[in-house]
């Protein structure tokens, strides 16, 4: 699956280089958008 996905990104760009990628920043309240939605679509026990 991540050969699958590596092969996407380097056709999306038409590149065989290296792409690089990098983790994402969170500098305000995106951290906390980001749990209260995961945590809004979680099914119940």
């Amino acid at each position: 699956m991540l050969s699958t996905l590596i092969q996407f990104i380097r056709d999306h760009y038409h590149t065989d280089a290296f792409i690089p990628l990098h983790a994402p920043v969170f500098r305000g309240n995106e951290k906390a958008y980001v749990a209260d939605t995961i945590d809004s679509t979680l099914c119940p026990a």
